[in-house]
């Protein structure tokens, strides 16, 4: 059987407090919308949510693809400590040292873009590929008609 090609990268809208961010998995975010989101967000939830277009910056792209590499890591570290149940903790808290490290990195490269100098031209962006009107400028905002 072939294996699934998952669909991952920068996305707009993945979660209502973000503009852009990485997504990992592009179908389990749609399914987790799907069981966990409110069903009067899920329809203009799933219209939002779509791969950024435009070609972003090196270490932008490279700060999402470490962190997609460090959370892969991260959860198989978690299924094979779960399966030597005597060697867990070890394993279980190097992983999530590696993870915490990545995800730090992550987080202090997205600040730089969502800082005064960056936000204007991802902003403009977003104008480009999205044009929605549920973004205010720090959230979605869902009318609940």
């Amino acid at each position: 059987m072939a294996k699934k090609k998952v669909k991952k990268g920068f996305y707009w809208h993945k979660t209502h407090h973000n503009l852009m961010e990485w997504c990992c998995d592009y179908d389990e975010r749609v399914r987790t919308i799907k069981e966990r989101k409110p069903k009067c967000e899920i329809p203009i939830r799933l219209t939002l949510f779509k791969k950024v277009k435009h070609k972003l910056p090196e270490d932008l792209i490279e700060a999402g693809e470490i962190y997609d590499r460090t959370w892969i890591a991260y959860a198989r570290a978690i299924k094979k400590a779960s399966i030597k149940k005597g060697d867990y903790h070890t394993t279980f808290n190097d992983a999530k040292g590696a993870y915490r490290k990545a995800l730090n990195c992550y987080r202090k490269i997205m600040k730089k873009y969502r800082n005064k100098k960056y936000r204007k031209e991802i902003e403009i962006l977003h104008e480009k590929e999205c044009g929605c009107k549920e973004w205010n400028g720090k959230e979605l905002v869902f009318s609940m008609e």
